[in-house]
């Protein structure tokens, strides 16, 4: 009886061992799908402030519209 006593021992002490290491390892696992999904809009965000940064402004009516309106205003208001 000793010797099985002794094997759950171990058994016991070895999963108190790996269950906070393989519970790292998975939050570690979803920390760089997490990096993955940051990465992937920060692409997407640096496409489309180059896109307005170049004045391709025709994906957004918004900024097209602003844009107009500050050239009217600074041909009016334009110092001779």
């Amino acid at each position: 009886m000793d010797i099985c006593k002794d094997d759950i021992k171990s058994l016991l002490q070895t999963a108190i061992v790996m269950s906070p290491f393989l519970w790292g390892v998975w939050e570690f696992r979803k920390f760089r799908e997490q990096l993955k999904d940051i990465y992937i809009t920060t692409v997407d965000l640096n496409c489309k402030l180059n896109e307005i940064s170049k004045n391709k402004l025709d994906n957004y009516p918004l900024l097209k519209d602003i844009k107009q309106l500050l050239d009217n205003i600074n041909k009016v208001f334009k110092p001779k």
